[in-house]
């Protein structure tokens, strides 16, 4: 809806019209004798901006109002409204009712401002339904013309809007003394009764109503609380420790899997490191920028998906896919952890003679589960969490790396990530791995 001021009021353009429908509701409105000359519009508060009838309008997250006009000749009622975001301050008269009163059948069209057009068509003192549309000049005269040959009905333009064989019409003037009613809120026209009868059976049945729709909720058992306890703790230990291999296995796997599809050199790109986890392995390429190097050998041998070019555009990613079984963290099997037969600071005092020469890398964690993830409460056992991180500064092959896995695991811990570097690169011959074991 558009609202133009003409004169001393405020007038509504772009009403959606129908024919209005057979309800008690505009039965009652029939008879209070509301002229079509004198119609009535009403508005009602409802979610959405879609243009609807009042028992089909769609519904949104917005707020806002409907405004609708209704009109009601010998033989025929239609409804006029429109969407607006908010109730307005003033009143706003549809100009398309206001042409209704002066009870001249015909088809009228006009200018706007910004080069927009209006028509509306009035039949038997009635806007005829789908009418009262604004849009571009020529839209508006193609219906015009069309609408006045299926309808019979003379051509009212105004000026700037002339059409062969139409009559002059003043939109400024047209309606000048003319008198009708404003659009209104609907709310004011449907004001439902309900019976006392009836009301007061719905007092008794209430109470009884309310039992059978929203029965109590029944109490939860000490079992049942017990059980969401022990949910809730597995739950936070899977969060907490993640998805741990079932043994060792895969990091030689990754191992195999490098050295047999990342060539240290490739189209200009010089290897730098590799970094595994037990699902994928990335490797990280650099150039230094002053030789000549090509991206399309990368993305033909390792797909385009799988490299990814960084930012400084001197450096790339090529990721490849692992497979590894992983171990599943149960309420069976945390009621079953077994306690470790090596203390965790012993495991960690012999790290160098145990992986040639190797160095713990960061801080260590050692972590109570039990009493950080409310296990007591919930009835479990003890549980703990052990990480530690092994560096070492030299170059790995297969043997000294199976070697490091033997031992690793000895104290039951599991490898978690593995990164290596050739030391051909600006990174110097290395590599790390995290251990990580759960034990009661």
């Amino acid at each position: 809806m558009r609202i133009e001021h003409i004169g001393d009021r405020d007038y509504a353009f772009g009403l959606t019209w129908i024919a209005a429908r057979d309800s008690a509701v505009e039965d009652i409105e029939a008879h209070r004798g509301a002229a079509a000359s004198k119609g009535f519009v009403v508005y009602t508060e409802l979610v959405g901006h879609r243009a609807a009838p009042p028992s089909d309008v769609a519904i949104s997250e917005t707020r806002s109002h409907v405004l609708r006009f209704r009109s009601r000749a010998d033989a025929e009622r239609v409804i006029g409204y429109a969407v607006q975001d908010a109730k307005p301050g003033k009143a706003v008269f549809p100009y398309a009712a206001g042409l209704a009163a002066l009870k001249q059948d015909g088809l009228y069209i006009a200018a706007l401002s910004d080069n927009q057009f209006w028509y509306c068509g009035v039949k038997n003192g009635v806007v005829v339904p789908d009418t009262d549309h604004i849009g571009t000049r020529e839209l508006i005269r193609g219906n015009v013309q069309t609408m006045s040959q299926g309808l019979d009905l003379p051509v009212y333009a105004g000026a700037g809007a002339t059409i062969e064989g139409s009559k002059p019409f003043d939109l400024t003037k047209a309606l000048h003394g003319v008198r009708f009613k404003p659009l209104r809120p609907v709310q004011q026209e449907r004001k439902p009764v309900m019976p006392l009868v009836i009301l007061a059976g719905g007092i008794v049945l209430l109470g009884f109503g309310y039992h059978v729709l929203f029965p109590p909720k029944p109490k939860i058992t000490p079992q049942q609380q017990q059980a969401m306890l022990r949910q809730s703790y597995v739950s936070s230990v899977q969060s907490k420790v993640g998805a741990l291999p079932l043994d060792g296995a895969w990091v030689l796997d990754a191992f195999n899997l490098a050295r047999a599809e990342l060539p240290p050199f490739i189209a200009g790109w010089t290897l730098q490191g590799v970094n595994c986890l037990p699902q994928n392995c990335t490797a990280i390429y650099s150039t230094d920028g002053h030789h000549t190097f090509a991206l399309s050998p990368l993305q033909a041998r390792f797909g385009k998906a799988a490299v990814q070019m960084m930012q400084n555009g001197q450096s790339l990613s090529v990721a490849l896919p692992l497979h590894t079984p992983l171990r599943s963290i149960s309420l069976a099997s945390l009621q079953s952890a077994r306690p470790t037969r090596v203390p965790f600071m012993d495991w960690v005092g012999a790290v160098p003679l145990a992986m040639d020469g190797g160095e713990i890398d960061g801080q260590l964690l050692s972590a109570n589960l039990q009493q950080q993830l409310n296990g007591t409460q919930a009835g479990m056992p003890p549980l703990f969490f052990d990480e530690a991180a092994v560096k070492g500064e030299f170059f790995l092959d297969r043997i000294a790396l199976t070697n490091i896995l033997h031992r690793g695991q000895r104290g039951g811990f599991t490898p978690t990530n593995f990164a290596f570097s050739y030391g051909l690169g600006r990174v110097p011959a290395s590599w790390r791995v995290t251990w990580e074991r759960l034990h009661g």
